[in-house]
């Protein structure tokens, strides 16, 4: 039981950052833009916070 408990919350962890992006995807379309970067927008965020906590330690 302690398994599934778990996996439900690693998966709650790893999706809110694509649930985020994808909100913030289906305002922009809403408004009327096409906004096909959002992957590398994502991607270029991870690498920044990386590198941040990298030389910040």
């Amino acid at each position: 039981m302690m398994t599934l408990i778990n996996l439900i919350n690693a998966a709650v962890l790893a999706g809110t950052p694509l649930l985020l992006a994808t909100c913030g995807e289906i305002l922009t379309e809403k408004s009327g833009s096409l906004n096909l970067g959002v992957e590398g927008m994502m991607y270029m965020g991870a690498i920044a916070g990386l590198a941040g906590a990298w030389y910040a330690e």
